[in-house]
């Protein structure tokens, strides 16, 4: 009887030990994280649920704490506390039309790269860049190397810059996602000139 009494208690416990077996295997096919050193630098390269893929500096990547106001709500809109002026935008949009050549984005189908950028509440210079994409369909952004994703991140960090209300400098930090969409042989998202047969310069229209 009591060797019976064992097997079933050791049955028990066997019960969630594979449970737990098999619940990592589901989540190691639903998650993947591969890690690319270079430069002294270390990416992560993050694929969630097979259909989103994040990619940052593991250096730069601080654990950043939820932006909260004095009432501990969260914020989701920053606009009081950091202005990201046109004249920003348009130059972040031209760093990424410069480096993603229509060489790297050869693909079929429509698809957005998400560039969130956290801005230090002291300069409001770029301390940290982010890319997010989807894994969705024929995603060019997913399949471009990671060195792409360094320059531009340096390019950003040297020529971005947000400015930071008297607000905005008691936060740990401000940031803000910029949506970016170019297809292959189209124009950029800046105005690019065209000098016509008349040799005055126009804006190029899509």
């Amino acid at each position: 009887m009591k060797r019976i009494l064992i097997i079933i208690f050791l049955a028990m416990c066997a019960t969630p030990l594979l449970a737990q077996r098999h619940y990592a295997s589901f989540a190691s096919r639903d998650y993947k994280s591969d890690t690319i050193r270079m430069d002294n630098y270390t990416y992560i390269s993050d694929t969630i649920n097979r259909y989103k893929l994040e990619i940052f500096n593991a250096e730069n990547h601080l654990g950043r704490p939820d932006l909260v106001d004095s009432n501990g709500e969260l914020l989701e809109d920053l606009s009081e506390y950091m202005t990201f002026s046109r004249e920003q935008r348009v130059k972040l949009l031209a760093i990424l039309d410069e480096i993603l050549t229509d060489e790297l984005l050869a693909a079929t189908g429509r698809s957005v790269l998400l560039v969130n950028m956290d801005f230090s509440t002291d300069d409001g210079s770029v301390t940290d860049v982010f890319f997010k994409t989807a894994l969705i369909g024929d995603c060019p952004y997913s399949r471009i190397p990671v060195e792409i994703y360094r320059a531009i991140e340096l390019r950003i960090k040297s020529e971005i810059s947000a400015e930071i209300s008297e607000k905005g400098k008691l936060l740990p930090y401000c940031d803000i996602t910029i949506p970016y969409v170019r297809q292959p042989s189209k124009l950029s998202n800046t105005e690019q000139m065209t000098i016509p047969e008349n040799g005055k310069p126009t804006a190029g229209l899509p």
